[in-house]
C-alpha cells in the first residue's frame, strides 16, 4: 500500500504498519529504523498511527501499573497452580 501523500520512499506504508509496534517499542534494528523514519515524515497517516501507539502505550503503561502483592501471594498462587497440573 502506497500513500498518496509520498511520492518516493524505501518502504510503503504496509512494510511500516507491519513493524510500527515493534518501531515504537525500539525493537527494530538501527538500521532498519532509518526508512521507517523517513516514511513517517512523508506520511502523515502512517505518522498519525505511529503517535496513536505511542499514546496508547503510555496510557497502558500509567494504568497498568503493578501493584505490590501481600507478602506470599503469588508464592500461594504458583503453588496453587501447579497443583492444578
Amino acid at each position: 500500500m502506497w500513500c498518496a501523500n509520498v511520492e518516493w520512499s524505501e518502504i510503503d506504508c504496509g512494510e511500516v504498519l507491519s513493524l510500527l509496534e515493534r518501531y515504537v517499542d525500539d525493537e527494530v534494528p538501527l538500521e532498519a529504523r532509518e526508512p521507517i523514519e523517513q516514511h513517517l515524515v512523508e506520511c502523515p497517516e502512517c505518522l498519525e498511527r505511529k503517535e496513536f501507539r505511542v499514546r496508547l502505550q503510555e496510557i497502558v503503561r500509567t494504568k497498568c501499573r503493578r501493584a505490590e502483592l501481600p507478602p506470599g501471594l503469588e508464592d500461594k498462587i504458583r503453588s496453587a497452580l501447579a497443583r492444578t497440573v
